[in-house]
Order: C-alpha cells, then sequence, then structure tokens
C-alpha cells in the first residue's frame, strides 16, 4: 500500500504472480517524475519490512546507496533514469518512520491526535496459505493497511510543523531522533564561537574506543515474604547529567606519556591493572567483539573521569598518552528549555512526547 497525501496505490498478492512481482510493481510505480526527489517513509524500514525491498530497489535502480548506523539501516538513496518519460532522472529517499519517531502506529495516532490505527486479527492472514484464502480478506487487509499509511502521514505532517514552528528544524533534512537533537541544539542552543571538540576523523576513531556504551546487569534479588521491598526510578537521568556536568569543549591538547589523572579533564590511553576482588568491576572494554568489564591488565582509552571514580575502587593506571581539553556546561540551556517545554504541556499533547524524545 502507498499513500502520497491525496490517493492510494494498492498492492495485492492475489493479483500478482508472486510476492516479488508485486514488490517489483510497486517500486516501479514510485519511479515517476511526480515523486523525484520525494521521501518515502517506512515505519521499521530498518527492521523485518525493509529485507522485502532492498533488493528489488538494487535491481530497479541506477545508483542505489544506503546509510547506516551500526546494525540500522537509516535511509536509502536511489536513482533512476526513465527511457519513457524522455530520459527524466528521478531519486527516491527511502527513511525509517521508526527511527524519528520510536512508537507503535497505535501511540501514535493517539499521541499526536489523528486517525485511530485500525485493528486486524492477524491470525487470519498467518492461516492463509492459498489464493482463495487471501481473497477472503481482501477488503479487511486493503482497509486495515489503507488506515496505517494514512494515519502515518498525518502523524509525520503533524510532527514535522511542530518541529519547525517550535525550532525552525526541517524535517527532511534527518533521519533519526539523536540527529534531529542536534540539528536543534546546533541551530538554537550551541555557541556560534564553540570550538568543536572533535573535529577530524583520525581523532574520532582514536576516541572512539573510549566509548563502550552503558553497562546493563541483570540481578535477581529476593526478600522475605514480610519484608518490605523499595523500588526506586530515577527521572530524567541522562538530561540531568547534560544538565548538571561539564564536557569537554574547545581545541585538544595532545599529550605523551605521564600525567596527573587528577589534574586532567579529557580522553587517556591507559594501561589498566584492576583490583581482582571486585564483585562488579566499573571499567569496560571490547573483548572479540564484546563488551565486558574485566579485572586483570590491559589497555585502552578511558574518559577522566571514569578513571577518577575507577582510582577510589583500587584500579592502578599509567598513562601512555592523552587528549586534554577544556571545561564546559553546553547542554545546560537545552535541557532547561526542553525541559520546561515538556512540563507546560499534558502528557495527551504530541509537543510533551517531541520533548521527551528530545531529551533522552
Amino acid at each position: 500500500m502507498v499513500f502520497d497525501g491525496e490517493g492510494y496505490k494498492t498492492y495485492f498478492i492475489n493479483d500478482y504472480a508472486d510476492s516479488e512481482a508485486l514488490i517489483n510493481g510497486l517500486i516501479s510505480d514510485l519511479f515517476v517524475k511526480e515523486y523525484n526527489n520525494k521521501t518515502i517513509y517506512i515505519h521499521n524500514l530498518s527492521g523485518f519490512d525493509g529485507m522485502f525491498i532492498l533488493k528489488t530497489l538494487a535491481n530497479l535502480s541506477d545508483k542505489f546507496d544506503i546509510t547506516k548506523k551500526e546494525d540500522k539501516l537509516v535511509s536509502l538513496d536511489v536513482s533512476k533514469t526513465i527511457e519513457e518519460e524522455n530520459n527524466t532522472r528521478v531519486k527516491l529517499t527511502f527513511k525509517d518512520s521508526l527511527l524519528i519517531l520510536p512508537s507503535n502506529l497505535k501511540s501514535l495516532g493517539k499521541g499526536f491526535g489523528v486517525e485511530a490505527k485500525g485493528d486486524f486479527d492477524h491470525s487470519k492472514s498467518d492461516q492463509c496459505s492459498t489464493p482463495e484464502h487471501f481473497e477472503r480478506i481482501r477488503v479487511e487487509l486493503i482497509e486495515y493497511n489503507k488506515q496505517d499509511c494514512l494515519v502515518l502521514h498525518q502523524v509525520l505532517l503533524k510532527f514535522s510543523k511542530l518541529v519547525f514552528d517550535m525550532f525552525k528544524v526541517n524535517l527532511g533534512e534527518i533521519s533519526t531522533v539523536p540527529s534531529l537533537a542536534l540539528h536543534i541544539f546546533r541551530s538554537n542552543f550551541m555557541d556560534k564561537d564553540a570550538k568543536i571538540g572533535i573535529s577530524d576523523l583520525k581523532l574520532y576513531n582514536k576516541l572512539h574506543e573510549a566509548y563502550t556504551g552503558g553497562a546493563v546487569d541483570v540481578y535477581h534479588p529476593e526478600s522475605n515474604p514480610d519484608q518490605k521491598v523499595y523500588a526506586y526510578d530515577i527521572n530524567s537521568l541522562y538530561p540531568s547529567v547534560m544538565k548538571d556536568y561539564e564536557f569537554p569543549v574547545g581545541a585538544p591538547k595532545f599529550v605523551e606519556g605521564q600525567v596527573d589523572i587528577q589534574d586532567s579533564f579529557g580522553y587517556l590511553r591507559v594501561k589498566v591493572t584492576a583490583p581482582d576482588n571486585l564483585l562488579v568491576p566499573l571499567l569496560q572494554t571490547k573483548l572479540n567483539g564484546r563488551t565486558v568489564a574485566p579485572v586483570g591488565t590491559w589497555t585502552g582509552w578511558y574518559f577522566s573521569e571514569e578513571l577518577k571514580l575507577a582510582l577510589t575502587l583500587g584500579y592502578q593506571f599509567e598513562v601512555i598518552e592523552a587528549v586534554l581539553y577544556e571545561r564546559g556546561k553546553i547542554f545546560s540551556e537545552y535541557v532547561e528549555t526542553l525541559y520546561k517545554l515538556r512540563q507546560s504541556f499534558d502528557k495527551s499533547d504530541p509537543r510533551n512526547m517531541i520533548m521527551k524524545l528530545l531529551l533522552n
């Protein structure tokens, strides 16, 4: 099913020789001059749904470029020369709306106050094994998919307008929530005279080793039947750290050899010796592609503030080199502004949802 804001184009399996022919027909219908330079949004393109069209797009287009981030398919840029239309060149961009609005269509429709997502008993299609079976649910399936397309179209239009009205950022320029947050920060909050701390790829690749992701441990707590148990939830953990703590700013200063960790602020490559009596080790590293928090000795890049905390736990370090920076609270205004905006909107207001996405 394709919806362009004016009309629907329906593709049903019984009308084609097989599923490959169906997808070929759908993609071919998109390569028309009216859709040149248009963006096509598919909810969950980077997941299960995108696998169906990748091969067809590659076969039918003259140029095929994929943008990926880790294991996520962020966008596809494809183009083709249409001989039947005086060799008109048509370029299409496919994006995953789930990476921009990470929620299911039912929740998005409700949150943005647009059309309600339709309901369909998927067990009906799961049980279909012949064209006759599919034909019995043709109307129901088509109406269900029409409603899905309409909900997504209305949500994206409303979201795009809200983002532009509030921050003057064009949704067409971004592909993910993090890229939207970065656009908003740079265009509305970033000091125009600010010096970017990492400005070349070689330095980025070096310091990227210091980022291993958040530590996630699973515990199985136990208590007596008559014992009161307390559960705690931290409100806006990441935004509070961005607001209250300092971050590296300015031009990097490169140092070879030993430096005083306590007086440093930046990234240090160190030889680590971790105490072997730690129940939950602090510092992480990569081992055969996996993130681990070991004991023993190894070498790696770490942020200075991590190392200072590790020193209190008995870690020992030999500094090999360092990239040091000035300090700055660069995200305080961004967080304070968006948090106040979020509080000003009722939880049923889609703007509340937008603020929450941009803060996290």
